[in-house]
């Protein structure tokens, strides 16, 4: 559990969508929930406005909701499946980039490991340092010298060894494992989104398929709801759509009331009640 608290324009949106794409990015599901419509939407607009190129990146969010929204979310589902048809997505060179990623990322955790145990052990180290000086000052007393010696003599030497062994970690080590080439990100991101979208054609999803081509909004509407109540069908979903937005009341109509996220991010938690915050 962790809660992000802070006044307008210091930028939760901001990691809100950014906890989304790696999430998205780590094979993770989202259910992305707030009491009202406006924060939902609000960050709905930043992700499907994201364009690489010229195009716009067909990211798999969905938002859900009320009639008008669902209705709205079939066209935005149907208009994406169109769209990726003309995208080639070659699986290799997708699976070698996330391969790297992974690795770049797996590198940066062990090098943030590293860097927080010698900080740790540094701090060690001057408390040592300083209870030895303190005792000097005041004249420890005779039945302080063992005392003294263990932590000169032992404890400090074990933790100088210890950042010996773990050595220097500068900026530019960090640096090296980022990347700040944000086309090539976006190029990413829109070609892995294109191949979550083409799930669409996979024989178990056939039914999805079917009721986005429904001639009649109606019936589209209610075949729709009644797919998504289904834990099963709800199941398959989630591999194509793996980013869900909805409000916390609607998120009701989402399967059984059991867990299906990985992961669920409440905008402005302040405005719920506990019986609404639950729902999600």
């Amino acid at each position: 559990f962790s809660a992000i608290n802070g006044p307008p324009g210091t930028g939760k949106t901001n990691t809100i969508i950014n906890a989304v794409i790696t999430a998205f990015f780590n094979g993770r599901t989202v259910l992305l929930t707030a009491y009202n419509n406006h924060p939902i939407d609000s960050v709905l607009e930043k992700m499907t406005s994201m364009r690489y190129r010229k195009d716009r990146i067909p990211f798999p969010i969905i938002r859900l909701g009320n009639a008008e929204k669902t209705r709205a979310a079939l066209a935005y589902m149907r208009q994406m499946y169109e769209q990726v048809k003309g995208i080639s997505v070659f699986e290799k060179t997708l699976d070698k980039k996330k391969d790297d990623r992974a690795k770049r990322a797996r590198h940066l955790s062990e090098l943030l490991k590293r860097y927080e145990e010698v900080l740790e052990l540094k701090e060690r180290s001057e408390t040592i340092r300083r209870m030895l000086e303190y005792n000097r000052q005041v004249g420890a007393a005779m039945q302080m010298l063992p005392f003294e010696a263990d932590l000169e003599g032992r404890q400090l030497e074990k933790v100088n060894r210890r950042i010996e062994k773990i050595g220097t970690i500068s900026d530019e080590d960090a640096f090296k494992l980022l990347t700040d080439d944000i086309e090539e990100l976006k190029k990413y991101l829109y070609y892995t989104s294109a191949k979550y979208i083409k799930k669409i054609d996979s024989p178990k999803n056939e039914k999805l398929k079917d009721i986005l081509f429904m001639e009649k909004e109606d019936d589209r509407l209610s075949e729709f709801n009644l797919y998504l109540s289904d834990e099963k069908n709800l199941g398959n979903f989630l591999e194509i759509f793996p980013i869900v937005a909805t409000t916390c009341i609607s998120a009701h109509k989402l399967g059984s009331p059991k867990a299906y996220f990985d992961m669920t991010i409440m905008d402005e938690a302040s405005q719920c009640n506990t019986a609404v915050g639950l729902v999600p």
